[in-house]
């Protein structure tokens, strides 16, 4: 097994990058459609267990060195989705502002928003969203990373 997933690897100075299958969000991935019954395993996860050895259960495998195709042991340890939450925080990871979809605002409405001297209730209409969002903005609460 350490063989074959080998072959799917690039090993570098630091990261072993997974040349193979990739997920939509660019994990790598080991299609076990034909043997585990369309179970599709990503292959950080088998390369911690090949490596390290099982993953307990209720526990995700982190990545260290924050590359989604890495698979470098090294750099692979064990936590909880809390602990991933804290990662891609610290790390600065989590999407922000309009890179959200949902999101109802542009950078432009943030600037003017915070310009204006309308009151909230005036913004909240203007805008389409409520007037406690209107002032979280103006307090810097939401949306930080606009000056």
């Amino acid at each position: 097994m350490e063989e074959s997933f080998l072959s799917k690897v690039n090993k570098t100075e630091t990261c072993w990058l997974w040349t193979g299958l990739k997920t939509e969000t660019g994990y790598g991935r080991l299609d076990q459609s034909r043997t585990i019954g369309k179970k599709v395993l990503r292959a950080h996860r088998v390369a911690y267990q090949l490596w390290k050895g099982e993953i307990p259960n209720g526990m995700i495998v982190r990545h260290t060195c924050d590359i989604r195709e890495c698979v470098n042991p090294e750099h692979l340890i064990i936590g909880t989705q809390k602990d991933n939450m804290n990662d891609k925080v610290e790390h600065n990871r989590q999407l922000k502002g309009e890179q959200i979809k949902q999101s109802k605002l542009k950078e432009e409405d943030i600037i003017n928003i915070r310009n204006s001297n309308k009151l909230h209730r005036e913004l909240a209409e203007e805008y389409g969203v409520s007037q406690g969002h209107i002032s979280t903005i103006r307090a810097n609460k939401r949306w930080k990373h606009i000056l």
